[in-house]
């Protein structure tokens, strides 16, 4: 045991380093994730869906419900279940798991325009507006403006899993689960594979991180891995709970629209339960 804990102590550091020097200023916003208080349940049960909008695991800030395109709910039959979003909240739903099999709870947050700089204290410092319409406050450098584009989803085994592949939802940017589910979701003793999807195609050299809600409240990630030329990427997630996948695709924007952004930014994000040993 202590010799895994010296592992991550040291892993930790090194992954968050990594995405620093790799991910732009620009890209460091916000998160917007969709989780429940239990990722496997039986069918019958109650469950508590809810949005987390930030970096901390597994609640941070809250999120205005202006701000959100919808927060919903595919059954395993594939009906869709609207989820009320209200105010500014968690937006946290009650759901009686009516159906056997895997539901996937998904959100898509609007798009959004922001400009990030440096204040002259050196602090970083963050404008909703456009390029064009952005004045840069005097002793300030390093502005960066980016159209982001967030989607988020997370696989609620409800009973019984299919032990097949769960279908993507055709978002822009989607993490989508190749490893096959057990009932009580996935094994711990086996890598974990996904496939990264952008536009419905398969994302090459894309960074997939992984982290674990019970073990880092910080939102760092514990793993980190990049998806070969198919899009596909392997991840090992070795203690068991809800495991929260994610990806960024930041790219600079087109010539075109320099005069109002300097880069598109997609992210996506993947809840999965990972089941306890034996």
């Amino acid at each position: 045991m202590e010799k895994r804990l010296h592992v991550r102590s040291i892993k930790r550091p090194l992954i968050a380093f990594g995405l620093l020097l790799t991910v732009p200023l620009a890209a460091q916003a916000h998160s917007l994730r969709v989780l429940a208080n239990r990722l496997a349940q039986e069918q019958g049960k109650k469950v508590t869906a809810y949005l987390n909008y930030g970096h901390l695991l597994p609640v941070d800030e809250v999120i205005a419900a202006k701000e959100v395109t919808f927060l919903q709910a595919r059954t395993p039959s594939q009906s869709v279940k609207p989820l009320e979003l209200t105010g500014r909240s968690l937006h946290s739903n009650e759901m009686i798991l009516e159906e056997t099999g895997v539901y996937q709870l998904e959100s898509i947050r609007k798009t959004l325009v922001y400009t990030k700089y440096v204040e002259s204290s050196g602090k970083p410092a963050f404008a909703r507006v456009s390029k064009d319409q952005f004045k840069l406050p005097e002793g300030a450098k390093e502005a960066q403006t980016t159209r982001s584009r967030q989607y988020s989803k997370a696989l609620l085994i409800s009973g019984s899993a299919p032990g097949k592949a769960i279908a993507p939802l055709g978002h822009e940017l989607e993490i989508v689960l190749e490893s096959k589910l057990g009932s009580l979701g996935l094994d711990p003793g086996q890598p974990v594979k996904v496939q990264v999807l952008f536009q419905g195609k398969p994302l090459a050299n894309a960074k997939v991180t992984a982290a674990s809600v019970t073990l880092s409240p910080d939102g760092l990630p514990e793993s980190a891995t990049e998806t070969d030329s198919q899009g596909i990427a392997s991840l090992e997630l070795p203690e068991p709970g809800t495991w929260l996948l994610e990806v960024t695709h930041l790219f600079e924007a087109a010539a075109g629209d320099k005069g109002t952004l300097d880069f598109e930014s997609y992210k996506a994000s993947l809840a999965v339960p990972v089941a306890e040993e034996g």
